[in-house]
């Protein structure tokens, strides 16, 4: 779960992957190829990528234990779902958020889960060289809905391939201002600007009680001021 650091407000995981769905939803355009996967596996891959988590899930985020937050990943690499494509993405992107320390724990779990991945290369039509050129959609998609989640003024930057199968990446950056207005440069998606939304949930209430909250969110294109990271 995140929790806004501006007010009283707790955002599942499952709201946060659902958002980060929509952006999937929108993306592409002249500058930025859509794979050549169906666009449903595309979309399926990107909106569960968070689907070990419980609907309203309690762990909080980014202070959760390893533990917990591991066997969370575990869960979600677990599903095997029917569709082999979308399947792979949700591994896939996985393995990368747990390769991102060196600790035991972590080299163990993304071990598992690269067998799991192997296994599961030969249901799909795809190469891994071709899902992981998805999978860098995937991690702007996570990473934007990820930092909205808190509700703070915030810049980032995600390298993302802009033609199908060739390695070259762009640096897309992003800015979340006040008020849930997000610019974007350079633009990567179909509209030249669209809004969305999603469900939080009232802090002091939550899980017991869910009091919905709505969060609007507007993207469009912008100069980014300053980037605070790269990821």
């Amino acid at each position: 779960m995140f929790r806004s650091r501006k007010r009283s407000l707790i955002t599942p995981q499952r709201e946060h992957a659902r958002l980060a769905g929509m952006f999937a939803e929108m993306w592409g355009n002249e500058n930025f190829e859509l794979p050549q996967i169906p666009f449903h596996s595309l979309l399926s891959g990107i909106a569960l990528h968070d689907c070990g988590y419980e609907p309203f899930d309690t762990a909080p985020i980014p202070d959760v234990d390893e533990e917990r937050w591991l066997n969370a990943q575990r869960k979600g690499a677990a599903l095997d779902l029917e569709d082999a494509t979308a399947d792979l993405l949700i591994k896939l992107h996985v393995k990368r958020l747990v390769s991102f320390k060196n600790t035991p724990a972590r080299i163990a779990c993304a071990k598992e889960i690269e067998e799991k991945i192997l296994a599961r290369l030969s249901d799909t039509s795809y190469s891994r060289e071709q899902l992981e050129w998805c999978d860098r959609i995937t991690h702007f998609c996570d990473n934007l809905a990820f930092d909205f989640c808190f509700e703070e003024e915030k810049t980032g930057c995600v390298e993302v391939p802009r033609v199908w199968g060739s390695s070259e990446e762009t640096k897309v950056n992003y800015q979340i201002l006040a008020n849930g207005c997000v610019k974007v440069s350079p633009w990567p998606f179909k509209s030249r600007d669209f809004q969305r939304f999603i469900v939080g949930y009232d802090a002091e209430q939550y899980p017991a009680e869910k009091r919905p909250i709505l969060l609007t969110i507007s993207l469009s294109i912008g100069t980014v001021e300053k980037q605070s990271r790269t990821t």
